[in-house]
């Protein structure tokens, strides 16, 4: 769940730029006399025109990418129950594969901050099925649906989805990884290494590459190659020396080589 950062730097820049501009001219004055930025315009022009569905959508989507950038659990929280709120009033009034997609993405979003985490990533899992039933076809969709079935242990709908969203982008490190991982959950380990292997050598942020090494330790040791699952635990203590789960594998392959 940490892609889409592969972008173009001067798109990057452009929205930089975007941003930029909407800090310096988006403000509003009201008639009181406050600056107030574009959520909160947006929420009074709802409480204006509350049928106004582009209005309506537009405010649901303020608060969701509000809520993605920020640190505070709670307040995430609260924006995306708000979000999720709008997007249901939106969906109420007309159908659409778009808005059940932004809906699911917010189930999805929330389930973190929950303790029914389970029901969540069922409503998720509804809203994205409800879009793909009505042509929507997205890789980010079929990689949440590949994560929520995952997570529920049905490995072979996952792969379904993960393939999907392969098709989208075939070089996708994400994808590969998530698909050699439910191949070693499955046992089938050639399978499993052979996506990692098409994911090659390449820049890759910091906790992508351990989790790749560690996936590829595992698969070394299931297959009895200790000296390859040495090599490759090592790489993943070299990038992060606390990970247990690498420090424990050393330790258990010392006491098989050296009893």
């Amino acid at each position: 769940m940490k892609q889409d950062k592969r972008h173009y730097f001067s798109i990057r820049g452009r929205f930089f730029l975007a941003g930029i501009i909407l800090i310096v001219f988006g403000f509003t004055r009201l008639e009181e006399g406050r600056y107030v930025g574009p959520i909160e315009r947006l929420e009074v022009s709802l409480k204006k025109e509350p049928d106004n569905l582009k209005i309506t959508l537009k405010l649901a989507d303020a608060y969701y990418n509000k809520a993605i950038h920020l640190t505070s659990s709670e307040e995430t929280k609260q924006l995306l129950d708000g979000a999720i709120l709008l997007y249901e009033k939106a969906l109420s009034k007309k159908k659409d594969p778009k808005t059940s997609y932004s809906l699911g993405e917010a189930y999805f979003k929330i389930a973190k901050f929950s303790e029914e985490k389970d029901s969540l990533y069922k409503k998720a899992e509804d809203s994205f099925i409800s879009s793909e039933k009505d042509g929507l076809k997205k890789k980010e969709m079929f990689l949440y649906l590949g994560h929520i079935l995952l997570l529920r242990g049905a490995l072979d709908n996952a792969l379904s989805y993960y393939r999907k969203a392969l098709d989208f982008s075939p070089k996708d490190p994400i994808i590969l990884y998530n698909l050699g991982f439910c191949y070693y959950e499955k046992g089938d380990l050639d399978t499993a290494f052979s996506y990692l292997q098409r994911i090659g050598k390449r820049s890759l942020p910091k906790d992508i590459e351990i989790n790749i090494h560690l996936l590829l330790a595992k698969i070394y040791e299931k297959k009895k190659d200790l000296v390859l699952a040495e090599q490759e635990y090592s790489k993943v203590l070299s990038k992060e020396k606390t990970n247990f789960d690498a420090k424990e594998a050393l330790n258990r392959i010392s006491l098989t080589k050296n009893p």
